[in-house]
């Protein structure tokens, strides 16, 4: 019987070097950038809800301005007439510094709400408040027609006003 032998064979390694950066740096690399979005995710997220928050209280502060006004407004369309010069004294200043809550309200008002209708509110008020400062000068012009209108128009302002403002409080969606 014949036998061969095979000889041994040798195996060199070859150490295989890639372009200076290893696996690992890539994972802290991608790491890093995880990180980073997330951070930014939280800001954006904050930032959102903080100005939800400053929405909701603009919305129940100008709700409340426009409630006021109403009520008010209310009250002064059902007064007789001979009582009109008496209400006038004491509801008129009253009016006036809701008028000037309303155009301060108006001013803050957060983008995408309804400060145009707080403008007719207020208008609908300054209107009533001229009126209403004509009725206290005695033997002055008869306005308790005009006062009765005016309050009416405050009421209509108002209504407007609350419907736009529970749109922005809750937005479709």
């Amino acid at each position: 019987p014949t036998t061969t032998t095979v000889p041994p064979t040798t195996t060199t390694t070859v150490p295989v070097t890639t372009s200076g950066t290893s696996v690992a740096t890539w994972i802290w690399v991608v790491l890093a950038a995880l990180i980073v979005a997330l951070i930014v995710l939280v800001a954006v997220l904050l930032a959102r809800r903080r100005r939800r928050d400053q929405v909701g209280s603009w919305v129940q502060r100008a709700n409340a301005a426009v409630n006021e006004t109403e009520s008010l407004a209310v009250h002064l369309a059902s007064a007789e007439v001979a009582a009109l010069p008496a209400l006038a004294g004491r509801d008129a200043p009253r009016l006036a510094s809701l008028g000037a809550l309303l155009r301060d309200l108006r001013s803050e008002a957060p983008e995408g709400t309804h400060g145009e209708d707080l403008a007719r509110v207020m208008a609908a008020a300054a209107r009533l408040q001229t009126l209403l400062t004509s009725a206290q000068i005695p033997g002055g012009p008869q306005v308790a027609p005009d006062v009765h209108q005016a309050a009416a128009e405050v009421v209509s302002a108002a209504a407007t006003a609350r419907a736009g403002l529970a749109r922005v409080q809750s937005p479709p969606g």
